[in-house]
């Protein structure tokens, strides 16, 4: 993990090298030991110890057996999830955007929220230029533009609403098609797999009350 300042998520689409540690395969399925890092905190007069794990090699040796690759998808597809537009600028100042299902809330204090976005996203190095994005949780019955914005079109924006943020920070406000929206600026950058995971902070937000958001289930938009 980095802090947003040192590590944007345009750098990250040159993967070339990261992740290469050179650590030997463990030579069983038991449980590494682990490094121990102390680390104290001050509260209330009183200094609070906490402990983080790292791992210093891999933790398993799978021996290549993980799921087969159709089974996983066909196991997320049960997991329901809302449907999430992250939008963002490019350098041209026009909207970019993408249709997500891995977002979430990370944190209360401070507020903070994530995003999993494919290496290989148009909209990736918009969130980098933008240094942050905005979260449009889509309202029931946009399923058209849910499945507009999955897509790698160049004009996906046309013919849709949206606005500026009051701040001027993150990516537009889809405000017709949004149960609700958050805004986040760049916090972290977590590689995972083939996506980079996206930790923000929610410097602003809004919802519409009585508006319901939409699901998505075994590869289907539902009403919640």
């Amino acid at each position: 993990m980095a802090p947003a300042g040192h590590l944007l998520p345009a750098p990250l689409l040159d993967v070339r090298g990261l992740g290469e540690s050179g650590a030997k395969p463990v030579p069983s399925r038991r449980r590494k030991e682990v490094k121990r890092r102390p680390h104290a905190d001050k509260f209330d007069g009183f200094w609070i110890y906490k402990q983080v794990f790292v791992n210093s090699l891999a933790a398993y040796d799978l021996g290549g057996r993980l799921i087969d690759p159709q089974l996983y998808l066909d196991v997320m597809a049960n997991f329901p999830s809302g449907v999430v537009v992250v939008t963002a600028y490019g350098p041209d100042g026009l909207p970019r955007g993408l249709t997500v299902s891995a977002f979430c809330a990370v944190s209360l204090d401070p507020p903070l929220a994530l995003a999993c976005i494919a290496k290989n996203s148009n909209t990736l190095p918009a969130v980098q230029h933008t240094n942050g994005f905005t979260a449009n949780i889509l309202a029931t019955g946009r399923e058209q533009l849910a499945r507009r914005m999955a897509t790698k079109l160049s004009d996906k924006f046309d013919g849709i609403a949206w606005a500026r943020t009051k701040s001027g920070l993150g990516g537009p406000v889809m405000e017709e098609d949004a149960a609700a929206y958050a805004v986040c600026t760049l916090q972290q950058t977590i590689e995972a797999g083939d996506h980079w995971i996206l930790i923000g902070d929610v410097i602003d937000g809004g919802h519409l009350p009585g508006v319901t958001p939409m699901v998505y289930s075994r590869r289907e938009y539902r009403p919640l």
